[in-house]
Formats: structure tokens, sequence, C-alpha cells
């Protein structure tokens, strides 16, 4: 899956969220708060490729998406985060067919709510094509990243880091699909601008 929390931000919250949630029923992190949730959602998903934590993963980023859901409704940005997030460990744990409703869902409410352009709008989009190669659906997954990356060289522009990334995961489904010099041609296309890529720091 595509970043949902930059992985800097993962790594250095990893060890804060586990001491956080370690004192959730204290009198300073009671359960079901908003910065409860957010530290189980951010926790469950910077140990979605950890495969011995996984079980553990999921089990925070459900009750996150839970808490969310009954605290702020479906269409709140920060469901719709865990929401990703529960997505990305159903993956890592081979749900892929769990993985794709769940994807499919938040698509649609930020297609509706956000618009098509909006960046996460387009995380998603890049998410569900990236779970629709793993199922195989490649001529689907092809179109999705397609789409993904023309709004995102639309809006961003050719060298941005998310146009970057869009452009190397239809490279690899193309080249999943046999198309090898339309991939060839994608991935020296990303060689030539990897510098300014690295330079982000993502």
């Amino acid at each position: 899956m595509a970043t949902i929390w930059r992985p800097a931000a993962k790594i250095a919250s990893r060890s804060i969220c586990s001491s956080r949630l370690s004192r959730a029923g204290s009198d300073c992190w009671a359960p079901g708060t908003p910065d409860t949730l957010a530290t189980m959602a951010i926790l469950g998903f910077a140990l979605y490729r950890d495969p011995s934590r996984l079980d553990y993963a999921r089990d925070l980023t459900e009750k996150a998406v839970a808490g969310y859901r009954n605290h702020y409704g479906e269409d709140h940005p920060d469901t719709l985060k865990a929401m990703n997030a529960l997505a990305a460990v159903m993956s890592s744990q081979g749900h892929l067919g769990a993985a794709r409703e769940l994807s499919e869902e938040v698509l649609r409410r930020r297609r509706r709510t956000l618009g098509d352009d909006h960046p996460r709008t387009l995380m998603s989009m890049n998410n569900l094509a990236t779970t629709l190669r793993d199922l195989g659906e490649l001529g689907a997954a092809r179109e999705l990243h397609g789409e993904a990356l023309r709004r995102r060289r639309r809006t961003l522009g050719d060298d941005h880091p998310d146009t970057l990334q869009s452009m190397h995961n239809l490279a690899v489904t193309l080249a999943d699909l046999g198309e090898l010099g339309a991939a060839k041609s994608a991935r020296k296309r990303i060689g030539a601008a990897r510098p300014a890529w690295r330079s982000t720091g993502d």
C-alpha cells in the first residue's frame, strides 16, 4: 500500500505511540478519546510491515475505525484515514478481498467529499490500484494507476514525488501485463527525476 502517514513520521511516532497506549487507561489517556484513537491508528499503520505484529496492528486499527465512526461519522477525514490504515494491515495479512472492499469505500467517500483531484483522493486511488494489482486484476489496476497519474501530473506537475510514485506503480503494472516497452519508458522518466524525488526526504 502507499503512504498514509509519511515514513519519517511513522518511525518517530512508533515508540511514542506505544508508550501512550500503555497509559490509555490512565486519567491522561482515556480509551475512545481523539488522542487515543489517533495513536491507535498511527501505531497500527506503523506496524503493518512487521509480520510478527500484524494481529496487534489489525486489532488497533479496527478499534480506531470503530471509535472514529462512532464519534465522528463515516465521512470524517480521520475516520477515512483510519480505514486506509486498516486496509493496509488487511493487505499485509493477505486478506486482499477485504482490503479491496475497504479501499473502494474510502475512495468512494473521498471522491464525494473531497473531489477527484484532492491529494487524499488520489492517494486512495493509488492504494486501491495497488491492491487490484496484487489480486491479479491487472487491467483494472492499470486503468486506476493511469487515472491517478494523469490527475497528479495535472495538479502537482511531472516531478512531484506523488506523481513519480504513480508513474512507478503504473510501470510495475505495465511490466506485469507484458508491456515492457512502456514500462521501460516510464522507468527511464523516473530515473531522470530521481534526485528531485530523493531530495524531499520522504
